[in-house]
C-alpha cells in the first residue's frame, strides 16, 4: 500500500512539480567541447499559467524574430501537444502562440527535417505505436500525415540524417530509453520505412536523444541527455563517425546549467541554427516537496 501511495505522489511531483522553459544562446558565445557548465541563458518570458515548454526546434530565425517548434505541455490534460512558438529577438517574449498537432496520446521531442525547401516533423509519439512523419506548411501552421517511418511503439525522440547517401535514423527504445543503448535504423529512402540495423553501447545513462544530429568542424555531433541523478540533468556531445562499417560514439563534452540560473536543475535539450542556440532547463516549484519525493523515488525505485 506505501509504495501504491508513493507511486501517485510520484505522478503528482512528474507533472506538477516540475516547470520548464525554453532558453536561447548565442552560439559563438559558447564553447561546446570545452565549457562544463553555461551561463548567460535569455529565458523566454511569458505569461501562460498552468503549462510549462520544452523540446525546442528551429524553423527560422531573423534579426527580430525565433520561430519554434515546442513540446506545450498542459498540466491539467496531462499530455503534451506540439506547439509553435515565435519569439521577439530584442526582448524574448513570446509573441504568438499556435497549437499545430494535438491529439490524443502525449507528443514531444518535434524534430525538424528539410528536404527541397519543404519542412516536415517527426515529434515523439511512442504512446501511439508508430513514429509519423508530417508535413508540415508554416505559412498557416497545418500538417498532414506523410509517411511512418518506424511502425513500433518502443521508439523515442529521434534523429534522422543522411551520411554518405544512406538515411539513418539514430533513437533509444523503451524501457530502457534513457539508459546506454543508441539504436540505429536504416532506410533506403530519407522518407521510407526505416528498419534497425545496429545497436551502439555508451556510459550508463547517457543514450537518450536530446535534439538533432548536428555539424561542427566537419564532424557529426549528437547531443543526448544525462540521465544520471535525475531526468534531463545536462547534455552529452559525443562525435559521430563510422569505422569498419558500423557507428561509433566517441563523448566529447558535457554541459550542465550555472546554478545561478533560474532554471538551473537540468537541461534535456540542445538544438542549433544560424549561430542561435536554444535548450530547455527546468526548475521545482516546491523545493522541500521535490527532495522528499525524489528520496522517496530513490527508496522504491521509480
Amino acid at each position: 500500500m506505501l509504495k501504491s501511495f508513493l507511486r501517485v505522489i510520484n505522478r503528482l511531483f512528474k507533472y506538477n512539480a516540475v516547470e520548464w522553459n525554453i532558453g536561447v544562446l548565442d552560439f559563438d558565445s559558447i564553447d561546446l567541447l570545452n565549457t562544463r557548465n553555461i551561463h548567460d541563458i535569455k529565458w523566454v518570458k511569458h505569461n501562460y499559467k498552468n503549462r510549462w515548454f520544452a523540446d525546442p526546434f528551429i524553423v527560422s530565425t531573423s534579426t527580430n524574430e525565433i520561430i519554434l517548434l515546442v513540446e506545450e505541455f498542459e498540466e491539467s490534460k496531462r499530455k503534451g501537444k506540439i506547439s509553435k512558438m515565435i519569439i521577439d529577438a530584442k526582448n524574448n517574449k513570446v509573441k504568438s502562440l499556435t497549437t499545430i498537432l494535438e491529439l490524443n496520446t502525449h507528443l514531444s521531442f518535434p524534430a525538424i527535417y528539410r528536404k527541397d525547401n519543404e519542412i516536415y516533423i517527426y515529434p515523439e509519439n511512442s504512446q501511439s505505436g508508430e513514429l509519423l512523419l508530417y508535413k508540415y506548411n508554416p505559412d498557416d501552421d497545418s500538417v498532414e500525415i506523410a509517411t511512418t517511418l518506424v511502425n513500433e511503439d518502443r521508439v523515442v525522440d529521434s534523429s534522422l540524417i543522411t551520411i554518405n547517401n544512406r538515411n539513418f535514423l539514430f533513437a533509444t527504445c523503451k524501457p530502457k530509453q534513457s539508459e546506454d543503448i543508441v539504436s540505429v535504423y536504416e532506410s533506403l529512402t530519407w522518407n521510407g520505412k526505416y528498419e534497425k540495423i545496429e545497436e551502439i553501447r555508451v556510459e550508463p545513462k547517457v543514450a537518450r536523444g536530446a535534439g538533432d544530429i548536428f555539424c561542427l568542424n566537419n564532424e557529426w555531433i549528437r547531443p543526448s541527455q544525462d540521465c544520471n541523478g535525475g531526468y534531463g540533468k545536462g547534455i552529452v556531445f559525443s562525435r559521430l563517425s563510422i569505422e569498419n562499417n558500423r557507428f561509433k560514439l566517441e563523448e566529447l563534452n558535457r554541459i550542465y546549467p550555472n546554478k545561478s540560473e533560474f532554471y538551473n536543475e537540468g537541461i534535456h535539450t540542445f538544438n542549433i541554427l544560424d549561430k542561435t542556440v536554444v535548450i530547455d532547463g527546468y526548475r521545482y516549484k516546491h523545493a522541500i516537496f521535490a527532495k522528499l519525493v525524489n528520496t522517496f523515488r530513490s527508496i522504491i525505485g521509480i
